[in-house]
């Protein structure tokens, strides 16, 4: 059996960064598709002061990808979170101190995914534009 310390926390975050990073390329192919036919504008974003394999060139294919990785997130998180209560129903009467290994690896997820998304945020330039994503993701 897993004994929850930080160093499982830390592991299972860096697995979720990667399987985000990974879940990018393999639904990138989607982003092709416009969910519209009459909005057709050829804008680019301002090249980045550090350029990432998260830049993209095309905003709206950014925005339709970053929007369809934060849909998986939520889908996988909500799952774990209802199967949590589901199994645990001690749950209920204590959210704060009631620790146990499906709700410490949703929230390892969790932070995986935030940073994944922190550093996609900051490669295509839109911490101006997102600040109050960002500081969602920091806090």
């Amino acid at each position: 059996m897993f004994t929850i310390n930080a160093t499982l926390g830390i592991g299972w975050a860096s697995l979720s960064f990667g399987f985000f990073v990974f879940i990018r390329y393999v639904i990138e192919p989607l982003t092709y598709f416009r969910p519209s036919i009459n909005r057709q504008t050829n804008s680019s974003i301002p090249s980045p002061y550090i350029r990432t394999c998260f830049t993209y060139s095309d905003e709206e294919r950014w925005q339709r990808l970053n929007l369809l990785i934060s849909w998986i997130h939520a889908f996988i998180t909500g799952v774990l979170v209802l199967y949590s209560f589901w199994v645990y129903p001690e749950l209920y009467n204590d959210f704060v101190k009631h620790v146990n290994l499906i709700t410490y690896l949703t929230c390892s997820l969790s932070f995986g995914y935030f940073c994944y998304d922190l550093c996609d945020i900051i490669s295509n330039r839109r911490g101006s534009d997102m600040f109050e994503i960002i500081l969602h993701h920091i806090v």
